[in-house]
């Protein structure tokens, strides 16, 4: 039994006629072009004899009864470019989860191609956690506490999940532009009064990622806090300038990434920049400048130049750079941080800082990236607009198979463990061929916060590769069409099955007007839905076929996408009342 479902119509009428026609066979025999041909169905297939009589188009199997001993019948093609095999991390090597990592498909519309990728829950993934902190006078009792208790933190990590730990941190404020910072030269110098404070800034990238904890430990205590003017703090220029500098911040290619904002204040974002006189918009591009001290520490250049991030914008940083981000604030301030990261999605989270010191705050860091590896969510990006891709998984933790729309929603998984492999059925479908049939789409497939993904290169199946031969042309009407697939297509001017009419020639309209005609009792051209020229329909709008018998604006045959109406109306159009008996059964 072929898997392909086969679609029999039966047509019994009063006469005692019995007539048994293939839907898939019926759907191809209108198309008189090789391309329209092998693109209608997936069944359709083309004959390339040249002698050959009848329908061009038909499927497989009446092509070959027929004694068609060439035929165009291309099919979906897959190329594995990389499919390395799934690990975990150790010292020698990186850890890979996701495979396969990168395919090549060349596309027929409407015939699906099943993908059987693979997502490991793998050990020892390296993780790179930078810190990004409120450092405004009121956060500095939490600044030293974090500093006491960043070796147990990473101690309980190396214990649970990796030993293969990195650490970085920068330190923000807001712009210095007023009204968000007083900008007096007093103010400037030392905004804090007494006891004095450090000069005011906006964001300054201090110790760059590294698994050197007692340094990191040491640059936290030795960084003085300092003071801006009004209560919302400039965080998220902090956020963007840390997620899009890779190379400054020393984020690694295939770490686990997690950004940690700590704050007991709100934060402005777009359109506040205006409050100052700012109207230009971030740019989203890296802004970090070296200090003039030889420090190694980096400052944001351009905090009174550009406007705040957007959410959208936060988001999408976030994404692209394969980043995980936890922000932690105070009570007062949890709803507005709740808001940010139920916008961002599955890759941030908010939780609440209490008064009674920072081993609530490890915890949560503990317990936030503890979650980040029990979960798992899967989204497509840049998918064509005329290509589908759904998924279906039970996450190999449910009897229960999920089925995704990559295009609006990602595959989601929780519970998982270590060690646990995901298998995923990916289905993609090319609904149509593009304007651009030539033209070469790619689409990835990532998991959220890693930096790994799934490369989709799709190239269309939307032409026949026809022997070309001049010497055929001739039989064109000597030269005045070219000769493909054994048919002549015309040019410009002609007209005919073989190109021997001048299109708008009157003397040539009447030309075999019988080979317009459905049969020989018809008494109707083309189905009064085209003009006759030369023997040859040339339909209206919205209708094809050879005798423009086919609707494509109303009915669709079941279980395909092929639009048509002939001698009887498929299930989803509304069936008209004949007055003879008409029974029509579907056998799959």
């Amino acid at each position: 039994m072929e898997n392909v479902k086969r679609k029999i119509w039966i047509l019994s009428f009063s006469l005692g006629l019995v007539v048994i026609v293939t839907g898939d066979q019926k759907t191809c025999n209108q198309k008189l072009r090789c391309n329209e041909c092998i693109t209608a169905h997936p069944d359709c297939a083309w004959c390339n004899t040249e002698d050959f009589t009848g329908s061009r188009c038909s499927t497989v199997d009446d092509l070959n009864n027929k004694g068609c001993g060439d035929m165009s019948h291309p099919s979906n093609q897959v190329e594995f470019l990389q499919d390395d095999s799934l690990r975990n991390g150790s010292t020698s090597h990186d850890s890979l989860q996701l495979a396969p990592q990168h395919i090549r498909l060349k596309m027929k519309p409407g015939e699906k191609y099943h993908l059987h990728m693979k997502y490991l829950v793998a050990a020892n993934i390296p993780i790179d956690m930078y810190f990004i902190m409120d450092f405004t006078t009121t956060m500095d009792r939490r600044i030293q506490q974090l500093a006491d208790l960043t070796q147990e933190l990473i101690d309980g990590l190396k214990q649970t999940f990796t030993t293969n730990i990195q650490i970085g941190f920068g330190s923000f404020l807001d712009k210095v532009v007023q009204p968000f910072t007083l900008t007096t030269a007093k103010r400037l110098e030392n905004p804090c009064g007494y006891p004095p404070c450090g000069s005011p800034y906006a964001f300054i990238h201090r110790w760059k990622l590294t698994d050197d904890v007692d340094g990191f430990i040491s640059m936290i205590r030795n960084s003085n806090t300092s003071a801006n003017w009004d209560p919302m703090e400039g965080g998220l220029d902090a956020v963007l300038q840390a997620s899009v500098c890779p190379e400054v911040i020393g984020w690694r290619n295939q770490s686990r990434r997690v950004l940690i904002h700590i704050s007991d204040g709100g934060f402005h974002f777009a359109g506040d920049g205006k409050l100052g006189g700012i109207d230009r918009p971030s740019d989203g591009q890296c802004h970090l400048e070296p200090l003039n001290d030889n420090s190694g520490q980096y400052s944001y250049t351009q905090a009174s130049n550009q406007d705040y991030p957007s959410f959208g914008h936060i988001k999408h940083v976030l994404k692209e750079n394969g980043i995980n981000a936890f922000f932690l604030s105070v009570s007062s301030n949890i709803k507005i941080y709740k808001g940010l990261t139920d916008f961002i999605g599955s890759q941030a989270d908010t939780a609440e800082m209490d008064n009674t010191g920072a081993y609530k705050l490890i915890r949560s860091i503990s317990e936030f990236y503890t979650a980040l590896s029990s979960k798992l969510n899967i989204a497509a990006v840049d998918i064509p607009e005329d290509v589908s891709v759904i998924a279906e998984t039970n996450c190999s933790t449910s009897r229960v198979e999920s089925t995704f729309d990559l295009k609006k929603k990602p595959i989601e998984c929780k519970g998982l463990q270590i060690g646990t492999l995901v298998h995923i059925n990916v289905t993609f479908l090319v609904n149509e061929c593009p304007v651009n049939k030539d033209e070469k789409k790619i689409l990835k497939i990532l998991p959220s916060g890693l930096q790994e993904s799934l490369t989709v290169e799709i190239e269309y199946i939307c032409d026949c590769d026809c022997p070309t031969s001049e010497a055929l042309d001739e039989q064109c009407s000597y030269g005045n069409g070219t000769y493909e697939c054994g048919v002549c297509r015309c040019h410009e001017g002609r007209s005919g099955e073989l190109c021997q009419c001048n299109f708008g020639d009157e003397s040539d309209v009447t030309v075999n007007e019988q080979k317009c005609k459905m049969d020989e009792k018809s008494s109707t051209l083309c189905e009064n839905r085209g003009t006759c020229n030369c023997g040859q329909c040339f339909c209206h709008k919205n209708y094809d076929g050879k005798y423009c018998e086919c609707d494509s604006s109303k009915c669709v045959y079941p279980g395909t996408s092929q639009k048509c109406t002939r001698i009887f109306q498929p299930f989803t159009c509304r069936v008209q009342k004949y007055n003879y008996w008409i029974m029509a059964y579907v056998i799959y």
